[in-house]
């Protein structure tokens, strides 16, 4: 294992590293020193869950609209209209879920591939 100076730019301290998320800092043992962080643990990681749901919530709404609006206007839907509603907010909050999940994944193989 090689070392690395942390006051270089762009280099992480090898003892942890601050990540910043909006207002709050929080202290993480570096990549190495984690374990293996399993998909289903990472999507249901509170970040990615709020992410997903916001997401779903903004995309879901439009598309049910587009898709479903005048039938629920008309107040003609029934039972089938509304599980395909709610299949239309399933769809983004999966999508939204997979691709956090991914991105999180690619980052942690990354920063262990710099550290090696």
């Amino acid at each position: 294992m090689q070392t690395h100076n942390a006051d270089a730019p762009g280099r992480c301290a090898p003892m942890a590293r601050v990540i910043a998320f909006r207002s709050s800092q929080e202290v993480v043992p570096p990549v190495s020193q984690n374990p293996p962080t399993s998909m289903w643990g990472l999507a249901f990681e509170r970040s990615v869950v709020l992410r997903a749901t916001r997401i779903a919530l903004i995309v879901g709404t439009v598309l049910a609209l587009i898709n479903h609006g005048n039938t629920v206007v008309m107040g003609a839907g029934n039972l089938e209209t509304w599980i395909k509603i709610a299949l239309t907010y399933a769809v983004p909050y999966c999508v939204s879920t997979y691709s956090s999940v991914s991105a999180v994944r690619d980052r942690e193989r990354m920063l262990a591939r710099q550290d090696d």
